[in-house]
């Protein structure tokens, strides 16, 4: 756990969990989560589809697929767009699309649920 010698505010962190998002940097998008959490901010899905993204743009589907089921047992709902990331991810050819079948096979025989 990093120690800040300057407590950003949740707009701030907000702002860090999308370019987190934008640049495939799960890492930081999960400090800046632990950052809201010492805050007693109470984690939403807007502060958790960031992660996700963040994991799908680096090419981590299983780690997005269980932000996925993660932002569901939260109580949000989750929707076709919350995944785009993830659909961006293995659209760009057959193997991806196959590799992504097998990281949800392997989500599902570890007792998570799949949508």
């Amino acid at each position: 756990m990093k120690i800040l010698s300057v407590v950003p505010n949740e707009g701030l962190c907000i702002d860090v969990l999308h370019a987190a998002a934008t640049h495939g940097l799960p890492v930081l998008a999960s400090e800046v989560l632990q950052q809201l959490e010492r805050l007693k901010v109470p984690l939403r899905d807007y502060h958790l589809i960031p992660l996700l993204d963040a994991f799908a743009v680096n090419g981590e589907v299983k780690e997005a697929f269980r932000v996925l089921d993660l932002i569901r047992s939260s109580g949000a709902t989750t929707t076709l767009d919350t995944a785009k990331s993830i659909f961006k991810t293995i659209q760009r050819d057959t193997d991806a699309i196959d590799n992504a079948f097998t990281k949800l096979q392997e989500i599902k025989d570890e007792g998570i649920e799949v949508d």
